[in-house]
C-alpha cells in the first residue's frame, strides 16, 4: 500500500509523520490555482457518532468524489507504446481495410432494421483479428515511424504538480490507512458522507440482510454448489436455445462463460449501501438514517445472461401504457394537455418495490403475457427469454464482507433486467384498473416505482372521496406492493420536476433536493479536457428544456453560474460557454430521426495526465507526419492495395482515459474491518 501511494501520488504513507508548516512557508508553496481557482463551497455529510474522524475532511471531501488527484508522474512513451500505439496502428489498418465496404444502400428497409436489431453494442465482443499485411499501404509505414518518433519526443516523464494541499494529502492518507470510517455516497447524488464502519455494517443488517424471508446466508458448501450450478445451468441454457440466439449473442455468452471459468475467485456480485440523507429530517437521531441496498453485478456469473435478458425485456416494457422514457418526454406530453378546473395532481411511490415483488407470481404473469403476445414481438425468443428470466431472478447471489447471501424473493437487485422486469410486472397489474378509473383518471404515467397522475375531482365530496380511495385500493391490490400517495393538489414534486397547474395548463420547473450539495468538479481536478463544457451544456440543456417559465430559466441559470463560481471557475471563462450553451438549448427541437453521416475517423486511446502534451500537439504531429505530410499524398487518398479504394480517413479522435478519482481511491465496496470483528460478527438473522 505504501509503495503504491508513494509511486502514484507522492504520499508518504506513514501516519506517525506529521506535516508542519508555518504561515509563511505554507503560503510560499501554495500553487497558483489556490489563488485563482480555489473552491469556496466545500461540504459533506457527517454521520459519525463517538469516534473522532480524521481532520481536514471538509477540504478534501468537499472537492467531491469525482475529483481526480494528479498522479505523481506523467506518462512516458515507452510505457505507452505497447498499450496505445500498437492498438492505434491496428485500428488504422482496419479502417483502411474496410474502407467503403459498409454501404447498406442496397439493403431494403426491413433488412436494415433487422441488421440494426441484431447488433447490440452491449454484447459486442472485441475481435483480435488483424487484416493481412498485403492490405496495408506501404507508404504509411515510414509515416507512422515518424509519428512514433514525434510522440516519443513529446511524451517525456515529468513530475506532476499536485492539485492537493498538504493538509488534504494528509487527510487522504489517513482515510486510506484507517479502518474505523467509510466514505459513502448519498442517495440521489447528494454528495459524499462519512460514517463509522461499525454503524455502516449494522445498518446493512438492520435494514436489509437480517431479513431471513428475503435473504439467506450461504455456507461455504452452499457457495461452492451455487457456483457449479450457475455455470452448469448457463452452459445448458446456451446449448438448448442456440437456435434462438444470434451469432453475436452466442459469441458474447460463450466468451463471458470462458472468462468466468478462468477467473472464479469472485464469481458473485457485491453488496453495498448508499445513504438516504434526504430522508433524515432536522433533529432526527442518526439511528433514523436509512439506506438503499445496491448490488454491483458487473463481473459476476449472472451479468452476461442478464444483459441478454435486459435487451429483450426492454422492448416489451417500452410499449406499456404507463411507460415514459425520461422527464423531457413527460413534460412534452403534459404541456399539450388542457386541464379542466377540477383537475388535481398526485404522485405515488412504491415501498421497497424490488424486494416486495413476489417472484413466483411475477414470473408466472410475465410468462403468460409473453406467450399471449408472442406475435407482437417477432424478434423476441419467448421460450428462451422466460427460462433465462427465471434463472436470473431466482439465483441472485452476492457477497458482503466475509458473508455470502442469496436473495430469496423479489427482483434480483443489481441485475441488468431488474428495471424492465419491475416495470413490466406492475404494468400487467395496471391493466386491471386503468380502464376502470378512466372517468376520474385523466393522466397516468409511471417510472418503475414512481407514479404521476392527474385526477378529476367530483363536485360531490362523498363521491370524490370514494373515487380517490377506490383508485388507491385498486393500485394496492397488486399482491406484495404497497403505494404511498401524496395529497391531491395543484403542485407536486415528481422525480426531478416540479409540476404545477396554472390557467388550465401544466408548467414545469426543476426540482432539487434540499440537501443537494452541488459539488461540481473543481477546475483544478486532473480531468481530461472538455469537462467544463460538458457540465455547462448538460445543465443548461436541462434548465431550458424542463423549465416552462422564462424568468425561472433565467433565475436558475444565474444560480448555476454562481454555484460554478463557488467551485472555483471564473466569470470570463464561464460567460462564452453559457452564451453558446443557451443558444444551443433554445434551438433544440427534440431528438432527430435522421442520421447524419459522420466523417471517417480513427480513434487514438490515451491515458490522461495534465503534464502530458495536449491534444493540439498530438494532432499537429499526426497531420505533419501521417495525415498531410509535405509533398506527399494525403492519407484520405491513400488506396487499399487490394481493393484500390481510397480510405477517406480525414480525422483522428483522441479518446482520453481518466486516472482514478477520490471515489475509486476511497471505495467502500470491499469491507475490510482491519483488526476489528469481521462482518459476520454483526449478523443477527430474524424474520421480518
Amino acid at each position: 500500500m505504501r509503495r503504491i501511494l508513494h509511486r502514484q501520488f507522492g504520499f508518504v504513507a506513514d501516519p506517525t509523520k506529521s506535516i508542519r508548516h508555518n504561515t509563511a512557508s505554507q503560503l510560499a508553496i501554495m500553487p497558483t490555482w489556490y489563488y485563482f481557482a480555489r473552491p469556496t463551497h466545500l461540504a459533506f455529510h457527517d454521520f459519525t457518532r463517538s469516534k473522532t474522524a480524521p481532520k481536514n475532511l471538509r477540504s478534501l471531501l468537499g472537492l467531491g468524489l469525482k475529483f481526480i488527484p494528479t498522479p505523481r508522474y506523467s506518462n512516458k512513451w515507452p510505457n505507452l507504446k505497447a498499450s496505445t500505439f500498437d492498438r492505434f496502428k491496428r485500428s488504422l489498418h482496419l479502417r483502411i481495410h474496410f474502407a467503403n465496404t459498409t454501404n447498406d444502400s442496397n439493403l431494403t428497409q426491413d433488412e436494415q432494421e433487422a441488421a440494426a436489431e441484431a447488433y447490440n453494442p452491449r454484447m459486442y465482443v472485441k475481435s483480435h483479428w488483424s487484416p493481412p499485411p498485403w492490405t496495408w499501404p506501404r507508404q504509411l509505414d515510414p509515416r507512422l515511424t515518424l509519428y512514433d518518433e514525434q510522440l516519443h519526443k513529446l511524451f517525456r516523464r515529468k513530475r506532476g504538480k499536485t492539485n492537493l494541499l498538504p493538509h488534504q494529502h494528509r487527510a487522504l492518507r489517513e482515510l486510506q490507512l484507517q479502518r474505523d470510517f467509510l466514505i459513502v455516497p448519498c442517495d440521489k447524488n447528494l454528495g459524499p458522507a462519512i460514517i463509522q464502519t461499525e454503524d455502516y455494517i449494522r445498518m446493512a443488517f438492520r435494514d436489509h440482510l437480517n431479513d431471513t424471508t428475503t435473504y439467506k446466508r450461504l455456507s461455504t458448501g452452499e457457495v461452492n454448489l451455487a457456483k457449479a450450478q450457475q455455470m452448469n445451468t448457463l452452459r445448458t441454457w446456451i446449448k438448448k436455445h442456440k437456435a434462438s440466439l444470434s451469432a453475436m449473442e452466442k459469441k458474447f455468452l460463450r466468451q463471458k462463460m470462458k472468462d468466468n471459468e478462468n477467473d472464479m475467485e469472485e464469481p458473485f456480485a457485491r453488496f453495498y449501501l448508499t445513504l438516504k440523507a434526504h430522508k433524515l429530517k432536522p433533529g432526527d437521531p442518526l439511528s433514523a438514517l436509512k439506506s438503499r441496498p445496491i448490488v454491483s453485478c458487473p463481473g459476476s456469473l449472472l451479468h452476461p445472461i442478464g444483459i441478454w435478458v435486459d435487451s429483450h425485456l426492454q422492448k416489451i416494457a417500452k410499449v406499456q401504457r404507463s411507460y415514459f422514457r425520461n422527464s423531457y418526454d413527460l413534460k412534452q406530453a403534459l404541456t399539450q394537455l388542457d386541464l379542466p378546473p377540477n383537475a388535481r395532481l398526485f404522485t405515488a411511490d412504491a415501498i421497497s418495490m424490488y424486494t416486495n415483488i413476489p417472484t413466483a407470481q411475477a414470473l408466472a404473469g410475465i410468462g403468460r403475457y409473453l406467450r399471449r403476445h408472442e406475435r407482437d414481438f417477432p424478434n423476441v425468443p419467448v421460450s428462451a427469454l422466460c427460462e433465462a428470466l427465471r434463472f436470473v431472478m431466482t439465483n441472485n447471489v452476492f457477497t458482503f464482507g466475509d458473508l455470502t447471501f442469496k436473495q430469496l424473493n423479489g427482483t434480483a437487485m443489481g441485475t441488468p433486467p431488474a428495471p424492465p422486469y419491475a416495470t413490466l410486472y406492475y404494468a400487467l397489474q395496471e391493466e386491471n384498473f386503468l380502464d376502470t378509473h378512466a372517468t376520474s383518471l385523466m393522466f397516468y404515467k409511471r417510472f418503475i416505482d414512481d407514479v404521476f397522475g392527474i385526477f378529476l375531482c367530483d363536485p360531490d365530496p362523498d363521491t370524490d372521496q370514494s373515487n380517490w380511495q377506490s383508485l388507491q385500493r385498486d393500485m394496492n391490490n397488486a399482491r406484495g406492493l404497497e403505494w404511498e400517495f401524496c395529497d391531491r393538489s395543484l403542485k407536486v414534486d415528481f422525480m426531478d420536476l416540479t409540476l404545477e397547474i396554472k390557467n388550465g395548463k401544466i408548467v414545469t420547473s426543476l426540482y432539487e433536493k434540499p440537501m443537494n450539495l452541488h459539488l461540481y468538479i473543481p477546475p483544478h481536478s486532473a480531468h481530461p479536457p472538455g469537462l467544463l463544457p460538458g457540465i455547462v451544456y448538460g445543465t443548461l440543456f436541462r434548465i431550458h428544456t424542463l423549465c416552462t417559465d422564462n424568468e425561472d430559466k433565467q433565475l436558475r441559470t444565474r444560480l448555476f453560474f454562481q454555484r460554478l463560481k463557488a467551485r472555483g471557475y471564473k466569470a470570463d471563462q464561464l460567460c462564452p460557454l453559457f452564451q453558446r450553451a443557451i443558444i444551443r438549448a433554445q434551438e433544440y427541437s427534440g431528438p432527430s430521426d435522421t442520421e447524419t453521416k459522420q466523417t471517417e475517423s480513427v480513434i487514438f486511446h490515451l491515458p490522461f495526465h495534465p503534464n502530458d502534451p495536449n491534444s493540439s500537439q498530438i494532432q499537429r504531429a499526426w497531420r505533419t507526419t501521417v495525415a498531410e505530410p509535405e509533398y506527399k499524398m494525403p492519407i484520405w487518398n491513400v488506396p487499399n492495395p487490394k481493393t484500390r479504394t481510397k480510405c477517406g480517413l480525414r480525422r483522428m479522435i483522441i479518446a482520453y482515459r481518466r486516472p482514478v478519482n477520490l471515489g475509486n481511491i476511497l471505495s467502500h465496496r470491499n469491507i475490510d474491518t482491519g483488526t476489528g470483528p469481521p462482518v459476520s460478527a454483526y449478523y443477527e438473522p430474524r424474520d421480518m
